[in-house]
């Protein structure tokens, strides 16, 4: 008897779930139609920072000022990594500003660039961390002699 009510119960479950199942979600048209909106905006705001660049003038945007204070240096990595979470063009510009910043801060914003999808973002992390590792290797040379200096005499 109770194998008999544990199998109607479990049929009318299976029956229930299967009533409440996933609905369909509209026509394919649709879908295409709301993917080109995205594709007509995101062109348009390209455009739009296109036409900012080549407005902007060149002798503020050749000149780039670090951060002094602590607090200039907290908020500048905050606005990277904020900027890196964003679209491929929002990626690329925190990737260059990393790159001329120059602090080891930004190593893991840059080795995150190595990873992305977008070629320029790829190629300016890398360049940002050649920059970085040139500027280490320098200052470490002429810090102290090398470990085995006792090996060499």
């Amino acid at each position: 008897m109770n194998q008999i009510f544990a199998g109607c119960v479990g049929v009318l479950f299976a029956f229930v779930l299967w009533a409440l199942g996933k609905k369909t979600q509209g026509s394919l048209e649709s879908q295409k139609n709301f993917l080109q909106r995205g594709v007509e905006e995101r062109s348009l705001i390209i455009e739009s920072r296109i036409k900012n660049k080549l407005t902007s003038h060149p002798k503020h945007s050749n000149t780039y000022i670090p951060p002094k204070t602590k607090q200039e240096k907290i908020i500048l990595k905050k606005k990277l990594f904020k900027l890196m979470s964003k679209g491929p063009e929002e990626r690329l510009i925190a990737i260059n500003e990393a790159q001329k910043w120059g602090n080891a801060v930004v190593l893991p914003l840059l080795i995150r660039g190595l990873k992305d999808f977008d070629s320029r973002v790829v190629i300016a992390s890398a360049a940002g961390l050649k920059k970085i590792k040139n500027a280490k290797l320098n200052n470490y040379r002429t810090m102290r002699p090398p470990r085995n200096v006792f090996l060499m005499r």
